[in-house]
């Protein structure tokens, strides 16, 4: 399943091919796909092109109802077979020509959106990977695990986090800080008792936000 993002705010670009964070959320102009696989595994992306103004906050989309769906609003991509589809309009929200007009008590540069934005999927076979940009994820490993020590790898530069483990049944069984070193870099132990199983790690950076992950833990003590 692939969601689109269009414009909007958001506290967190790729810039230089690396995850840079504003805790100001500003106004971006960045056009973002979140794929998820069979697997129920995510992976996002950064559009090369972009929204031409900031724009996209608040918005409506106005959905074509003639293409095909999987259920209410979700475009059956394989029913699809023309070359270019129509699949709606991008209407209203605030339309914004700086990116912190809010924490700038610039509200002057703003206004609501008055142009309405017709969007078209057009299958290119030749778009490729200069298309897209990944965008890098908090990363778990080794994964599978059968020696104990993880470690969590952040895109983005970060000095201390919580890591809660939590077992196949839902329960808590560690909760352990953990401070980053010069690469963004964090490790922990896994309690030698837990026996083999899929855990759930929950890990809370400082400012509050979750990240998660699963782990395959095969138990070799």
């Amino acid at each position: 399943m692939h969601s689109l993002f269009l414009g909007g705010l958001s506290q967190y670009d790729l810039v230089n091919e690396k995850l840079v964070k504003d805790d100001q959320v500003p106004f971006v102009k960045t056009i973002s796909l979140l794929t998820q696989n069979n697997n129920g595994e995510y992976k996002e992306f950064k559009l090369n092109e972009a929204m031409p103004n900031y724009l996209g906050a608040s918005a409506e989309f106005l959905f074509n109802p003639d293409i095909p769906q999987i259920s209410h609003e979700i475009v059956d991509l394989n029913r699809l077979n023309q070359d270019t589809v129509f699949l709606g309009y991008i209407y209203g929200g605030i339309e914004s020509t700086s990116q912190n007009p809010f924490s700038n008590n610039t509200i002057s540069d703003t206004r609501a959106n008055p142009t309405l934005f017709k969007v078209k999927l057009i299958k290119d076979a030749q778009a490729g990977s200069n298309y897209l940009q990944r965008i890098p994820d908090v990363t778990v490993f080794p994964n599978p695990n059968k020696t104990g020590k993880v470690f969590i790898q952040f895109p983005f530069e970060i000095t201390t986090a919580t890591v809660n483990v939590f077992n196949q049944v839902g329960a808590l069984t560690q909760s352990i800080p953990v401070k980053a070193n010069l690469e963004n870099k964090v490790f922990f132990d896994i309690d030698p008792s837990t026996p083999s199983q899929i855990l759930y790690l929950h890990i809370k950076g400082k400012d509050g936000q979750i990240y998660r992950k699963k782990l395959i833990w095969q138990n070799e003590f």
